[in-house]
């Protein structure tokens, strides 16, 4: 029973890293070394942002058993998965691309949302949007309001990322 006692807490240990103030101290980030987004203050101790991890990488899928080093989360539209099997006892899996699909009758995406409140909308003006969504409920890249003026937005949120413009914009 002692063994199984001091298993507990050696195992319980490797999970509590105490944040103390000066750990920050000269913690630096340099965002253009991510390939994708940036959590913020994702990095240790939460003393910096950190990059999120793109497709392919490994990432954190849940709470390791053993303790270890966090992998860090997926960027915006990844969803951390494990492997085949489907059995990870270290808690890493890999970033895939989200395709889980809502069922009926679930919530409305952003991009749903947006849509629905512009198209009931009795106010009309001039440059007003009313956003395209694509099949998954994601925002179309390009965008373009009443007026012809087009601009590009991020899938996910429907931030408009471009100023618009009449002429044809890459999104």
């Amino acid at each position: 029973m002692l063994f199984v006692v001091v298993l507990l807490a050696a195992i319980a240990s490797t999970q509590a890293i105490v944040c103390a103030p000066f750990l920050c101290n000269g913690a630096t980030f340099d965002a253009t070394q991510c390939k994708g987004g940036v959590i913020k203050d994702g990095g240790f101790c939460r003393c910096t942002d950190a990059c999120a991890k793109v497709e392919g990488e490994m990432c954190q899928l849940e709470r390791a058993i053993f303790g270890g080093v966090p992998l860090g989360d997926c960027d915006n539209g990844l969803k951390c998965t494990s492997g085949s099997d489907g059995h990870n006892p270290f808690g890493r899996g890999v970033c895939a691309k989200d395709v889980t699909k809502r069922s009926v009758g679930s919530s409305r995406t952003e991009c749903e949302q947006k849509r629905i409140s512009a198209m009931i909308s009795m106010a009309i003006w001039q440059g007003k949007w009313t956003p395209r969504c694509d099949t998954d409920g994601n925002f179309f890249p390009h965008q373009c309001d009443n007026t012809g003026s087009c601009f590009c937005v991020e899938k996910i949120s429907g931030k408009i990322l471009t100023t618009k413009s009449r002429d044809n914009v890459p999104c």
